[in-house]
């Protein structure tokens, strides 16, 4: 749990299979000494990805956000067994969930997903008025996707839109599966 007084911990670890870590002060100076809890939510995601990756029990690791799913037609696991080359990264991509005027949320997946997009900054100004700053490849979450990578294999999780070591490292960038996002509603 990154913020150490969230009361949802309790809750988690009741939860069959599920290890729950608070990060406090004592957990960051165990892990970086004095430097303590880095500033940056994302350099903080980053340190425990790979400290997941190195106590996974798994053959990969996916670093998504608590409010992401895995989605696509076929099994997942099928798909990564085909995935031969360890200095493989599996990119996710995002589709972010948005609500019609008017729609309402009775179930967790109620509403619409779309995927990014390229938009000139006049077609974005066109759709979204005021808001147009405030998107990203027509997102308003990360266009770039999330990533997993092999536990065994010489890649590490960077922030969550690319391992570090990766496509832009020499390995290879393949992309598979869609992540549907759903903290982006307007």
């Amino acid at each position: 749990m990154d913020d150490p007084q969230d009361t949802a911990a309790d809750a988690l670890r009741a939860s069959l299979g599920c290890r729950v870590l608070v990060c406090d002060d004592a957990y960051w100076a165990e892990r970086r000494g004095k430097r303590g809890r880095p500033a940056s939510q994302m350099r903080r995601q980053t340190i425990n990805a790979n400290m997941a990756k190195d106590a996974a029990n798994s053959d990969w690791l996916f670093h998504i956000d608590a409010d992401g799913f895995i989605w696509q037609d076929s099994s997942l696991s099928d798909e990564l067994v085909q995935v031969e080359d360890a200095n493989t990264e599996v990119n996710l991509t995002v589709l972010d969930r948005h609500f019609p005027e008017g729609g309402k949320q009775c179930t967790l997946f109620e509403g619409a997903f779309r995927a990014s997009a390229d938009l000139s900054e006049e077609d974005q100004k066109s759709v979204y008025g005021p808001l147009a700053a405030m998107m990203t490849r027509w997102q308003y979450s990360h266009g770039a996707g999330n990533g997993g990578v092999r536990t065994s294999g010489p890649l590490r999780l960077g922030s969550i839109l690319q391992p570090s070591g990766g496509a832009t490292n020499g390995g290879v960038r393949r992309d598979m599966c869609q992540h549907l996002y759903g903290c982006c509603i307007f």
